[in-house]
């Protein structure tokens, strides 16, 4: 069987929580690399692959497939750390790079993988800025990699309906959205309500908050409305919004 090597760059919660527990049940996945500028993150990482691979062994022995719990084994055992992801790209030669970052690295990690040869699948956002993202399609468009952007509303019932539903002229012309969302995450702590330093420190003029959570309801908004037509056909050259435009402001 032909398996996918897999490169993780970012081994924060989001890949820990969300990720990591599906790639034991993945038979043709095989991760290969772990990386992350945090040592405590990337052996915190670590030993949870460890953990859930040895526990996917032990179910594989009791259904008596002795071949996959060996395998299971085998590749935790090879799991290489690094905490430069250049390094890791080098060495390893990943088929498949696997983003889990903070935003402000979404893109440069993207690139960088792309270019070594790699596919990649990115969490959301796809990047920080709309010309950030031109400068990820453009990069897909002259390697022939795969690129998977990981916004999983896509494929939300609720927001697929209403797809069909806005394309098929059943409630007439579109001239106002309103979307939110919540979920009980990380936005609870004062610094993602921070929005100066957010700004300086990722580029958004809407907070981290917005980057977590907010940035569902951007790529919604513009998945369903009849512009997105419009804005995938313009150039680079074309998009007039540049990143010395965006102000911070604050209301309330």
């Amino acid at each position: 069987m032909e398996r996918v090597r897999i490169g993780v760059v970012g081994t924060g919660g989001i890949f820990v929580g969300a990720h990591l527990p599906a790639y034991p049940e993945i038979p043709e996945a095989q991760i290969v690399a772990l990386c992350d500028v945090s040592q405590a993150a990337l052996q915190r990482a670590f030993r949870r692959l460890c953990e859930l691979y040895e526990r996917r062994a032990q179910r594989a022995e009791e259904e008596g497939d002795k071949e996959r719990a060996e395998q299971l084994r085998k590749d935790a055992k090879e799991v290489r750390l690094y905490t430069d992801y250049n390094e890791m790209l080098r060495k390893e030669k990943p088929d498949l790079v696997e983003i889990c970052t903070s935003p402000d690295f979404h893109a440069p990690v993207a690139i960088a993988a792309l270019k070594a040869g790699c596919h990649v699948m990115c969490e959301k956002p796809m990047a920080r800025t709309w010309l950030e993202c031109v400068d990820v399609c453009e990069v897909v468009e002259q390697t022939g990699k795969f690129y998977q952007h990981n916004e999983n509303w896509l494929f939300d019932p609720f927001y697929y309906t209403a797809r069909k539903l806005i394309d098929a002229g059943a409630i007439g012309e579109v001239v106002a959205m309103y979307l939110n969302t919540s979920h009980a995450g990380p936005e609870n702590r004062l610094v993602f309500w921070d929005l100066p330093m957010q700004v300086q420190k990722t580029g958004w003029c809407f907070g981290t908050n917005g980057v977590q959570v907010g940035v569902h309801c951007l790529i919604m908004a513009f998945t369903l409305s009849p512009l997105r037509g419009i804005l995938q056909g313009l150039t680079k050259s074309q998009w007039s919004l540049k990143p010395q435009n965006l102000q911070v402001s604050h209301s309330g």
